[in-house]
């Protein structure tokens, strides 16, 4: 008798320190995803303001470009030397030509 109480004995002890490891690691996990859900949640925040920045400056630049594309008038266009154009020449393909070689 006195043999099996030893023996189950330390079948308790490898359950106790089986369960003690598993807690570290639990543990250990935890704090490793909550370290790692901080720091998202601070790059985010960082990410958001960035976009905020980058939004209003992008903005701005619209701006700038609605109000010199006011300036822009014939009148403007003459003095850079644009001139008006007559009547267009289009450029027409002929039949015969072929990108490929479809004949073989």
């Amino acid at each position: 008798m006195k043999f099996k109480t030893l023996k189950l004995n330390n079948y308790q002890g490898h359950a106790f320190w089986t369960c003690v490891g598993l807690i570290v690691i639990f543990i250990s996990l935890y704090i490793y995803f909550v370290n790692v859900t901080i720091f998202l949640t601070a790059e985010r925040s960082n990410t958001e303001e960035a976009l905020i920045d980058l939004k209003s400056s992008i903005s701005q630049l619209e701006l700038e470009f609605i109000e010199e594309t006011r300036s822009l008038t014939i009148n403007y266009a003459h003095e850079l030397g644009f001139q008006k154009i007559g009547k267009p020449i289009f450029v027409k393909r002929d039949n015969n030509t072929r990108l490929t070689l479809n004949d073989l």
